[in-house]
C-alpha cells in the first residue's frame, strides 16, 4: 500500500509559484480567440500498438479524508493510480496558473455515505455451470472480476520478509506447500504488498508465517454487466466501493464539475495555447472540438 498518493503539498506550492494566474478575462479570452481560430490540420488515426497491458494485482488502500479525517478503506486494482493521476493533474495545472483543486468528498464514506463494496459473487458459464469470482473493481456500470481457482488456500513466506503483515524487501515467495520435496512457488509479491496472515500450525517452519493464498490463485479475467452476477457477498462491509473513483469533481475558478481523465490533457493543451490536441496512442483533434468541454469545465455557457 502506498504511503501518499499523488504528488506532495510542497511541489504543489512550488508549481503554483512559478505559474502564470489566469483571470476570468483572460479565460474568456482565449476561449473567444480558440473558437474564432480556424482549425489546424491533424494526423487521423491512431499510431500502432503490438503490445499488451498487464492488468495490475489488486491492493487494499486505506484512503484519508482531508476534510475530515475519517478513513475509508477500498480494495482494488485502480483506486490509487487513477487518485494519483487526478491529483498530479490539479498541481499541473494549478502550476500552470488555474484556479483549480480536487474536491474528493465522493471518497469518504463519512462525507458521502454509500453502499459498500461487493467482494464475491456467482456467474453462469458456457457450461450452465456457475463460477465463483472475486470482484476487483466496480465501474462503468459493472465488475472487473477474476474466477477463484482455489478458495480458503493457504501459503507460507518467510518471516523475514515481512513486518506489520506488509511486505519489505523487493521480491518475496509464497509457498504452497512446505517440508521436503519440491515447494513451489505460488506468486512473487513486491515490496509494499500487504499480506493476510492465519493462526500459526503446530508443524509450520519457524521461520516461516502461514498466509491467505487464495487472492493469489485467481484465474481469468472477466467483465461482468451487474445483473449477471447472483448471490452477491459484501464480506463485513468495511471496503467502500470504487466505483466512488468516478465520481471526483474539480473546482475551477469557483465552478464545480465533474472531473474526467481527458479534462487534464484538454486543459492543459488549452493554457498552453496550442491547437492541436493529442491524446491515445498517436491520436489528435483540433481544439476547437473541445470548446464545449472547456466552455463547461471553465463555467462559461455552451455555445
Amino acid at each position: 500500500m502506498k504511503t501518499q498518493i499523488g504528488v506532495g503539498a510542497a511541489v504543489l506550492s512550488a508549481l503554483a509559484a512559478e505559474g502564470k494566474d489566469f483571470d476570468r478575462a483572460e479565460l474568456n479570452a482565449m476561449l473567444d480567440k480558440l473558437a474564432a481560430s480556424p482549425e489546424p490540420k491533424v494526423r487521423r488515426g491512431p499510431a500502432a500498438m503490438c503490445y499488451k497491458v498487464a492488468m495490475p494485482r489488486p491492493a487494499e488502500s486505506a484512503y484519508k479524508c482531508p476534510k475530515c479525517g475519517a478513513v475509508t478503506k477500498y480494495f482494488s486494482n485502480h483506486f490509487e493510480d487513477t487518485l494519483a493521476f487526478y491529483r498530479d493533474g490539479a498541481v499541473q495545472l494549478k502550476g500552470m496558473g488555474l484556479d483549480i483543486s480536487l474536491d474528493e468528498s465522493s471518497l469518504c464514506h463519512v462525507c458521502t455515505p454509500g453502499k459498500p463494496k461487493p467482494v464475491t459473487g456467482y456467474c453462469k458459464t458456457g457450461e450452465g455451470k456457475r463460477d465463483k469470482v472475486r470482484i476487483i473493481g466496480c465501474r462503468d456500470g459493472g465488475y472487473t472480476t477474476q474466477v477463484i481457482e482455489r478458495e480458503n488456500a493457504i501459503g507460507w513466506i518467510k518471516k523475514e520478509s515481512l513486518s506489520n503483515d506488509v511486505v519489505v524487501v523487493d521480491h518475496a515467495y509464497p509457498l504452497s506447500r512446505v517440508g521436503p520435496g519440491i515447494c513451489p512457488i505460488i506468486v512473487d509479491l513486491g515490496r509494499g504488498e500487504k499480506v493476510k496472515l492465519l493462526p500459526r500450525a503446530p508443524d509450520d517452519p519457524e521461520d516461516m508465517v502461514r498466509i491467505d493464498a487464495s487472492l493469489y490463485y485467481l484465474g481469468t479475467w472477466r467483465f461482468l454487466r451487474k445483473e449477471e452476477l447472483t448471490d452477491i457477498d459484501y464480506g463485513d462491509g468495511s471496503l467502500a466501493s470504487d466505483e466512488r473513483i468516478d465520481n471526483l469533481h474539480w473546482i475551477i475558478c469557483g465552478n464545480r464539475v465533474k472531473a474526467q481523465r481527458a479534462d487534464v490533457g484538454i486543459l492543459k493543451t488549452f493554457l498552453s495555447g496550442e491547437l492541436v490536441y493529442r491524446y491515445g496512442h498517436g491520436m489528435e483533434m483540433p481544439m476547437q472540438k473541445q470548446l464545449p468541454r472547456l466552455r463547461e469545465l471553465l463555467g462559461e455557457p455552451k455555445k
